[in-house]
This record gives C-alpha cells, sequence and structure tokens, in this order.
C-alpha cells in the first residue's frame, strides 16, 4: 500500500509547472532561444523544479518542448501488528 494521493498531487504540481514553462518560454520563440530558456529557468526556479528539469527543446520555430522529472519517496502507513507488516512487504514461506 502506497500513498497515491502523493504520487497524483506531485504528477500534478510538475505538469503544471512544466506547461507554465513551456507556454512562458514559447512566447520567447520569435525573440532569442537564449531568452527561451531564461524564462524556463526563471518559471521552474519560481515552482522550485530547477532539478526536475530533464530537457528543454525549440522545435522548429513554432514549438518548446519541455520535460521535467522528480523522483517520489514512497510513504508507507505505519503497521502495529509485525506479522501483517512483513506478510504485506514480502512473500510468505510455506
Amino acid at each position: 500500500m502506497i500513498d497515491g494521493g502523493h504520487l497524483f498531487a506531485t504528477k500534478s504540481h510538475l505538469q503544471k509547472t512544466a506547461n507554465a514553462a513551456a507556454l512562458s518560454g514559447a512566447q520567447e520563440i520569435p525573440n532569442a532561444e537564449s531568452a527561451v530558456y531564461g524564462v524556463v529557468d526563471e518559471v521552474l526556479s519560481s515552482h522550485g523544479e530547477t532539478d526536475s528539469l530533464l530537457q528543454a527543446a525549440v522545435q522548429g520555430d513554432k514549438e518548446l518542448l519541455v520535460k521535467l522529472e522528480r523522483e517520489v519517496p514512497l510513504f508507507l502507513p505505519p503497521c502495529s501488528d509485525k506479522t501483517l507488516c512483513q506478510s504485506a512487504f514480502r512473500p510468505k514461506r510455506l
């Protein structure tokens, strides 16, 4: 059993951040590619996701691709019964 809510919240946050970076950065495509990446970095920084950037690339002269990734720790519920916890997380031997 894992905390699915935490996984969903993290994915949602990363998607919103990638969307914001791509939309904001794409507005700079007509100006200069360096301006595009500057805006992407600024948006990622404001969302606390500078380390999550996998790829930012201008495709053609009309698209900006932004890919983010972050490891998510798994939160396991505390167990009150050791036998129950062991059987939940490792196979039982017969």
